[in-house]
């Protein structure tokens, strides 16, 4: 039993080994990898070598610095061989097939072509950062800013660094209120009355941008000016007829603004109408005072009152714009401006005397 045991176990160990070792081939395939444009041979090339019907490789190699590869031991089979390398397309021979008869292919020599791909049109869009810092100016972009797209120009320009805008629309840069006001670059005759009024009619919705120039040109401090601000307005090249209304209201102060745009062709015209009106503001006083003469008599002084002011004002215009050519231009404006303002108050007073 034990001679029994030791045979079957032998036996099995010889089974296994054969088993699992397999004669190498005898087939080899040979060949040459050159460039298809400058005949050149291409060393480091990769030779990939596929069974029939297989998708993985059973074996490969490289080309030499001559561009010659050599894959050997293959067993008898049909086999195909694809060429790859950086920069070039893939090359494959199939159908090579392997036996006793004829176990050595040269496949010749591989022309690879280099690859080339045309990629689509690519665009790259980008939008301005909302504050620009250059170096003769300041920009701050409103049509970039989301949250400055409500109220008028007086709203846009607290967002502007370097400019202040008080209460009642006071404008100051770098604490000087002495500021030059521009729009599109040039002077504009809707800012002879009121500055503040009229930046309270210029909607916010048509503000591109605004520079800051806080050293302006030998030009302009001859007339004494601290700074430039200079409101960039949007171009308008809608066809035919559009127009907007705002209306603003509150406790202190209400605005309102329309415009109207017809354009055909080369030729547009604009109309406006903006206003603002304070809301009638009361201010309550109140004094009392108490004095003793010198015979001991008591004057008492009472006054109670009350101030009233109100204050509006509005604008409007009519614009044409003529395109005779891309660099002439015929425009011409017409406009009208309003400012008034009331102040009423009326005192009671009385007097008492005690002695």
């Amino acid at each position: 039993m034990k001679f029994f045991l030791t045979s079957l176990i032998a036996f099995l160990i010889i089974f296994n080994t054969s088993a699992q070792t397999t004669p190498a081939g005898k087939g080899k395939i040979t060949g040459k990898v050159t460039d298809a444009s400058t005949k050149q041979p291409i060393d480091y090339a990769t030779i990939s070598v596929f069974l029939a019907s297989k998708t993985q490789p059973i074996t490969g190699g490289t080309t030499n610095e001559k561009g010659i590869f050599s894959i050997s031991q293959i067993p008898n089979g049909t086999y195909s061989v694809t060429i790859n390398f950086i920069g070039y397309e893939r090359y494959q021979v199939a159908q090579l097939n392997i036996n006793d008869a004829k176990n050595s292919i040269n496949i010749g020599t591989i022309l690879l072509k280099p690859a080339t791909k045309t990629l689509k049109e690519v665009n790259v869009t980008a939008k301005l950062p909302t504050v620009e810092n250059r170096i003769d100016k300041l920009i701050y972009n409103a049509a970039n800013d989301l949250t400055s797209q409500g109220g008028v120009a007086l709203d846009v320009l607290k967002k502007v660094p370097q400019v202040t805008v008080d209460i009642d629309g006071n404008v100051e840069l770098q604490g000087n209120p002495n500021v030059r006001f521009l729009i599109n670059g040039k002077p504009s005759s809707i800012f002879g009355n009121s500055l503040a009024d009229a930046l309270a009619s210029i909607p916010a919705s048509q503000i591109k941008s605004i520079e800051v120039i806080t050293s302006p040109g030998a030009k302009y401090d001859a007339e004494g000016t601290g700074g430039i601000i200079n409101i960039i307005l949007k171009d308008n090249n809608a066809q035919g007829i559009n127009g907007n209304i705002n209306l603003s209201a509150g406790t202190r102060q209400e605005n309102g603004s329309a415009n109207l745009n017809i354009k055909r062709g080369n030729f547009g015209v604009s109309a406006f109408f903006s206003g603002n009106a304070q809301v009638n503001t009361r201010t309550l006083n109140s004094n009392n005072r108490t004095s003793a003469d010198a015979a001991g008599n008591l004057n008492l002084l009472k006054q109670d009152g009350y101030s009233d002011f109100k204050r509006n004002g509005y604008q409007g215009g009519l614009s044409f714009d003529w395109e005779l050519t891309k660099k002439d231009n015929l425009t011409a404006a017409l406009g009208y401006n309003h400012f008034g303002n009331r102040s009423s108050g009326l005192t009671n007073q009385e007097q008492f005397v005690q002695g």
